[in-house]
């Protein structure tokens, strides 16, 4: 019995010393996962910021074309943290042939006559966050101009 005195303090020390280093394990487990989170939402939220100047870069088309204006040019939009630099620029101007039929399901409704005129847009849109975020998407935008 003498030989077994101070077992229990050793064997607590040992335990204590395993569920210690499992903790450690645990913390650096959940703060590298936190970084991955942070650094996927900064992300995901520059893209959305640039998606968002598509989308503004289409409305500047569409509203310069009915006032009779020609929307090529850049302008700057904020959003949030976002500073977003939005492009447009006419890429082509074209008669598209074929018939009503070919037409009849098509982007800007249905097609009349021998065909349709279009423009072709490439809308530029790059978002730069305060943080160093930076994220760009090009969109190609076909917009009917005249059909008959």
């Amino acid at each position: 019995m003498k030989k077994d005195r101070g077992i229990a303090l050793v064997t607590v020390l040992i335990l204590f010393v395993l569920i210690l280093a499992l903790g450690v394990i645990m913390l650096n487990i959940v703060q590298k996962a936190t970084k991955v989170t942070f650094s996927t939402v900064k992300y995901e939220t520059a893209m959305e910021a640039a998606s968002s100047g598509i989308d503004a870069g289409i409305s500047k088309v569409l509203t310069s074309i009915n006032e009779g204006k020609e929307p090529d040019g850049s302008f700057n939009i904020t959003l949030g943290n976002f500073k977003v630099t939005v492009r447009v620029e006419k890429i082509l101007v074209a008669r598209a042939k074929g018939t009503a039929i070919e037409f009849a399901g098509g982007y800007q409704g249905l097609g009349k006559g021998a065909g349709q005129v279009f423009a072709l847009y490439l809308i530029t849109s790059q978002a730069r966050g305060k943080n160093g975020e930076l994220f760009t998407i090009e969109a190609n935008y076909k917009q009917v101009l005249k059909a008959f």
